[in-house]
């Protein structure tokens, strides 16, 4: 009997970026539904010569020929494409295993997103843009099930392939949330976070940050994420701190007053804003960094310009709270892993594992 699921990906050890976190907590869903069952396939870095041949998103001809063998033995009911730019495996699964379910995860639309990559950094993107269409457009066309993070996400997919996605699952985290670590009340002076990796997007926002807001607000910046430590010696100075990669960020989390989300553009949900709000933290941010999460105005606070964001901190400035109980009850309400699981649940209910 055909109950057998496999997962096209990596398995998350270390999270190092928002698609890990998500992929992580993705892995997690499958594995307790279908335990023994579940089958993984890890990914490869792209070469140039891969590229060439459309291949992206971490498969190329080898893996390709290891997934059709795989699946050839039998048992399987359902694959898994952990990403959106696997168009080419799609096709071949669909073509030699028509029975077999295939369910696609966007983590945004990569087509959309190469356009903002041609935008803000030139025509050399033009090559990825040109790969993210042809299998983006083949993974959307040959899967079964689409999952993508939020309502745009599922709009820009009826709009670029006119497919819709079939069950928006928000971004989730893990519950690491440790009540007797929490810091009250604030210490002298305030500490603004950020955390992100070096992703473009979090690059502009953090740079136009520093440049306009800092100048006119007090407190201390801290920047943390994979690869920051590259623009040290752009960022760093006696009122902003940078760390690259580190191994826990909750003592970050726990010991900052509030968090910040200057992204201006992107795709998907910002990871971290859920990670902000499962350590009880208030986040200023821009529409952007909050888009596809519940509206709530005492826990996500939305600033667009450059007075709104300094107007904001100024104000938030005579609250001497670190902890915001409705960003804990938040995060307990819409982005715990339970909620994730109940919608992987829905997906794959006529699993015999269920």
């Amino acid at each position: 009997m055909a109950n057998k699921i496999l997962y096209i990906g990596n398995d998350i050890l270390d999270v190092n970026c928002g698609a890990d976190a998500v992929n992580k907590m993705n892995i997690g869903c499958l594995r307790s539904i279908f335990s023994d069952d579940l089958i993984i396939m890890p990914l490869t870095q792209n070469s140039i010569l891969d590229k060439f041949r459309r291949y992206v998103g971490g498969v190329n001809s080898l893996i390709e020929e290891k997934i059709l063998q795989i699946l050839s033995l039998g048992g399987f009911q359902y694959v898994f494409l952990s990403n959106s730019l696997m168009g080419r495996v799609a096709k071949k699964i669909k073509d030699k295993f028509p029975n077999i379910q295939i369910v696609v995860f966007y983590h945004n639309i990569e087509t959309y997103y190469a356009k903002e990559l041609i935008k803000t950094h030139g025509i050399k993107h033009y090559f990825f843009y040109y790969n993210a269409l042809f299998n983006e457009t083949l993974a959307s066309r040959f899967s079964d099930v689409r999952i993508s993070l939020n309502l745009r996400d599922s709009n820009l997919l009826e709009k670029l392939y006119k497919v819709k996605a079939n069950e928006i699952i928000p971004v989730s985290y893990k519950d690491n949330f440790d009540s007797m670590k929490v810091i009250k009340d604030f210490p002298d002076g305030h500490t603004y976070l950020f955390v992100g990796t070096s992703f473009f997007a979090n690059i502009e926002g953090i740079r136009w940050f520093i440049k306009k807001i800092m100048p006119n607000v007090h407190g201390k910046l801290i920047i943390v994420g994979n690869g920051m430590e590259n623009f040290k010696s752009e960022f760093s100075s006696d009122r902003t701190i940078v760390h690259g990669y580190v191994d826990n960020l909750a003592d970050y989390y726990y010991g900052s007053s509030f968090v910040i989300a200057p992204i201006f553009v992107g795709g998907g949900m910002k990871t971290k804003i859920a990670e902000a709000v499962m350590y009880g933290k208030t986040v200023i941010g821009t529409k952007e960094a909050f888009e596809g999460y519940f509206p709530n105005n005492n826990v996500l606070l939305e600033c667009n310009t450059e007075d709104e964001f300094i107007n904001k901190i100024n104000q938030i400035e005579n609250n001497k709270l670190m902890y915001n109980f409705d960003a804990r009850k938040y995060f307990l309400d819409y982005y715990s892993e339970q909620g994730t699981l109940r919608k992987f649940h829905k997906i794959f209910k006529k699993s015999d594992h269920l």
